[in-house]
């Protein structure tokens, strides 16, 4: 038996598999008296950036002590024993339980560990039969921006929020080897029954990466899009121009061809509609002024990002 839990822990083909159609099954099941439980983890370590996860159907119909768990965790081997005061496995959870408790109406939970005042924000939930949802944390180096939200993950610019946490504190996860888990696992006592989630998608969008993108259809292509940069080429000074469909959180920064961000134009709430942003490469005496050369201008609203190709003359 391992933990969470304890629990036991399949990793057979019938309790967790990927069917015809590309979506993932996770289960735990009765095996003749013997409960197992599902993990998955990554291989690699991904760092900063967007995790969005999207599952199919009712988390909030999940036996009370049924939890399942998407978080960012490090094995002890890897971190470094000065950290134990700290947040020592870098961990970061998406959950969604009643943690026993049949009449708790707050099924889902957005928490950045250790579980101390301030590091957890949870919510209310409910779901429909055959309903897609999104799930996601964007972690940076100074912060962890929780979201979930009906649709997609293409849809999180033009779709009903269901919550949103941003957490600044003191225990964000450090850079070191985190990586991503997804566990479905009991508490205190087995289910009643079998249980099984099903997810459609798992995307990643790493921070300060221009050139990767999460796709768009023509919903999130319409949530915001940059109009023209111009003058382009230029040497001082151009003006990005861009619209978004409904009010909400804009990003505007550039970045060099290796991804590195140069300059952060903007990154707050705007109100529906068109607007601008002065890339003011030259003219700035507090901030080093950018080699000539080839830029890319990103804007992120919500989970769509667009770039545009600029070039800064001598």
């Amino acid at each position: 038996e391992f933990g969470p839990g304890p629990n036991s822990f399949c990793d057979s083909a019938a309790c967790t598999w990927v069917d015809g159609s590309g979506r993932l099954h996770m289960t735990i099941q009765d095996d003749a008296g013997f409960w197992q439980s599902t993990e998955l983890a990554l291989e690699d370590a991904l760092g900063y950036g967007d995790y969005i996860f999207t599952t199919v159907g009712r988390l909030d119909t999940l036996d009370e002590h049924t939890v399942l768990g998407l978080f960012l965790w490090q094995y002890n081997a890897c971190w470094d024993p000065a950290y134990l005061w700290w947040n020592s496995q870098n961990e970061a959870d998406i959950e969604y339980s009643r943690w026993g408790d049949p009449a708790n109406p707050d099924v889902g939970n957005f928490t950045v560990q250790p579980v101390v005042p301030g590091n957890q924000s949870t919510y209310p939930v409910t779901f429909s039969d055959g309903e897609i949802t999104s799930h996601a944390f964007r972690w940076l180096p100074d912060r962890m921006e929780y979201r979930a939200w009906r649709g997609g993950p293409d849809d999180e610019a033009v779709s009903p929020v269901i919550h949103a946490w941003t957490y600044t504190g003191g225990y964000l996860p450090r850079p070191d080897r985190p990586r991503i888990h997804i566990n479905l696992w009991y508490i205190f006592n087995p289910p009643a029954g079998d249980q099984e989630v099903v997810f459609d998608d798992f995307r990643f969008v790493p921070e300060d990466s221009p050139a990767v993108s999460v796709p768009v259809g023509p919903e999130t292509a319409a949530a915001g899009r940059v109009l023209t940069v111009g003058p382009n080429p230029f040497r001082n000074a151009t003006d990005v121009r861009f619209r978004i469909r409904q009010p909400g959180r804009v990003e505007l920064s550039v970045h060099d061809v290796a991804g590195r961000r140069v300059r952060t134009l903007l990154d707050r709430t705007l109100p529906a509609g068109d607007h601008v942003a002065t890339w003011n490469a030259g003219t700035r005496p507090d901030v080093a002024s950018p080699a000539p050369g080839v830029y890319f201008v990103r804007l992120r609203v919500g989970s769509a990002v667009e770039t545009r190709r600029v070039v800064r003359l001598r």
